[in-house]
This record gives structure tokens, sequence and C-alpha cells, in this order.
């Protein structure tokens, strides 16, 4: 037996497995990333970016705003579409949410352009690095918005979970692709 036709039932499993919950993994991970940052903002001292998000609200609201209390609405922002992703809820609004959150932190390039970098165009500051990143979310943000994470109840133990012939295209219709989705054990919360 060679190391593929010994490797290869595991990893076909594993594909599998990812294939069925890699947006389920996906919309979970941001909700806890989200949650995390928002919930240190309520604490002055605790984000390394209050200072930064302070400044940028600072000169959005003409400084008309105390920058405690615009942390707190950030924090708040934060941490809701933190448990919007985190418990599959008000999707709509938690998406809408987090692309304004998310474009939001760009706003320093912006305002505070010396701060952002350390030598233009290829070497961000710390702060810069921190904001860059948020690409990244911005993202998974389009890959959440744009396909169906779709949950089918077919036994009291089992579920279907989303799977690439379940998702639509740009104009609604459904196609489906040359697979059969697999059947997984039910996690949590389905409906």
């Amino acid at each position: 037996m060679t190391v593929k036709q010994f490797t290869y039932p595991f990893i076909k499993k594993t594909n599998l497995f990812f294939e069925a919950n890699s947006l389920y993994l996906l919309r979970i991970t941001m909700g806890v990333v989200f949650i995390l940052f928002g919930f240190v903002k309520f604490y002055h001292g605790l984000s390394p970016a209050e200072g930064l998000a302070i400044k940028t609200m600072d000169k959005l609201t003409f400084n008309y705003i105390p920058g405690t209390v615009l942390i707190k609405i950030l924090a708040t922002w934060e941490v809701a579409t933190g448990f919007g992703l985190l418990f599959n809820r008000f999707l709509k609004a938690t998406m809408v949410l987090l692309i304004l959150h998310l474009l939001g932190t760009f706003l320093p390039f912006l305002f505070f352009p010396n701060e952002m970098w350390k030598a233009f165009p290829f070497v961000f500051s710390m702060e810069g690095q921190y904001i860059v990143k948020n690409i990244v979310f911005i993202a998974a943000a389009i890959v959440l918005g744009t396909r169906k994470e779709v949950v089918v109840k077919k036994s009291q133990t089992e579920y279907l979970t989303w799977h690439p012939s379940l998702t639509a295209n740009s104009f609604g219709e459904h196609h489906a692709l040359a697979r059969v989705a697999k059947v997984y054990p039910a996690r949590g919360n389905v409906k």
C-alpha cells in the first residue's frame, strides 16, 4: 500500500467536511474575533487600536461627540456584529454593520497617512498593518454575504449543510454542480 492510497480516504473525508462546513467555520470565527475586539474597547487602555479609533471618529464627528462615548459606540457595534455572526441572526443587518465598519477602518489612511506608513508605499507602521489585515475580513464578508449556509433537516440526527450545488448565481438561479452533498451529524441550534 502506498502512502497516497493510505492517506486518500482521510484526505477525502477531511476535504468533504471542510467543503460542507467552511462557511459555518468562517462565520463563527469572524464572530468570535469581532466580539473579542469589541469587548476590549469597553475598557479604557486595553485595545491597541483605541487611540487611533478615537482620533478617526473625532475627525468624522468634528469633535462634537466625546471620544469616550464614540469608543463605546464602536465597541457596541463590533460586539453586535460579532454576535450576529456567531448566532447567525439578523444576517443582512449584520453584514451591513460589518461592511460599513470594515470600510471605516481604512479612514486613517486618508486622515493620518504619516502614521500609517514607515516607508510609503510598501512598509506599513504597526497601525497600518492592523488596518490592512482587514482586507481579509472584507473578502470573508463578501463570501459570507454572497453564499448561503443552507441547513436542511434530513432526520432527527442528520442535517445537510451548505454545499456549492446549493449556491445561487448573480441572477438568483440555483444550479447544481456534479457533486452530491454529504450528510454530517447535526451541530447545535439547527432550524
